[in-house]
């Protein structure tokens, strides 16, 4: 989770870290992430994500309430949380002072209604010059209409219908020599952010590796 946050017209969001320097939106916790519930999620168990929520007494409760916001905005809400979020960095000075978004740091989607909403939203954002990326496991939904807009998305899982249209983001035990491995530095790599169906290797990190679950 990023060192500070702010609140867009309800919408609380982080301005990441030194290694992330952007605004990052989740649509639910790690905790609630319905990829794990639907056995999507590719690390059930080593999520970093959960570690953090379970680490940080504050970190549940924040995506919790932007989980909240999530699933009772309106098309009207999510365009003044964009020309808000816009306006808030262009009063910063320094920190996510670039004009790129993360989604999912923890969580996923919750519904294709939720898809459509953040569609708009990156839309909206994008109007302004903004860079869209992320991460999903959400195969099971329609991403079209984020794709079709220019939002680059990462799948943590496989799909031969989003193959060529995204990039797999594939935790592994150990680098396989074959993909390009995550240094977890995002000031100076843009590869999450270049989609070219490419594969995007991260070695499990934190505390509880549980390296036993992936084979």
């Amino acid at each position: 989770m990023g060192n500070s946050s702010i609140t867009s017209n309800g919408l609380e969001y982080s301005l990441g870290n030194t290694k992330v320097p952007f605004v990052i939106v989740n649509f639910t916790s790690a905790t609630a992430c319905p990829a794990k519930r639907l056995g999507l999620c590719q690390c059930p168990v080593a999520c970093y994500a959960k570690q953090q929520e379970e680490m940080w007494p504050t970190v549940l409760p924040f995506r919790t309430r932007q989980a909240t916001w999530w699933e009772t905005a309106t098309s009207h809400q999510v365009n003044l949380a964009a020309d808000e979020m816009e306006q808030q960095r262009q009063n910063r000075q320094t920190v996510a002072k670039d004009k790129v978004l993360r989604f999912s740091e923890a969580g996923d989607f919750v519904s294709q209604k939720q898809i459509n909403l953040f569609a708009q939203f990156a839309q909206r954002l994008m109007s302004y010059g903004w860079t869209i990326y992320g991460y999903t496991a959400r195969t099971d939904l329609n991403l079209f209409p984020l794709i079709n807009i220019g939002v680059k998305i990462n799948l943590s899982n496989d799909s031969k219908t989003y193959a060529k249209v995204t990039n797999r983001f594939k935790a592994v035990k150990q680098a396989s020599g074959n993909s390009f491995l995550c240094q977890g530095d995002c000031r100076t790599c843009k590869v999450c952010r270049i989609v070219t169906g490419k594969t995007i290797e991260i070695a499990l990190h934190g505390k509880r590796k549980y390296k036993q679950e992936l084979s």
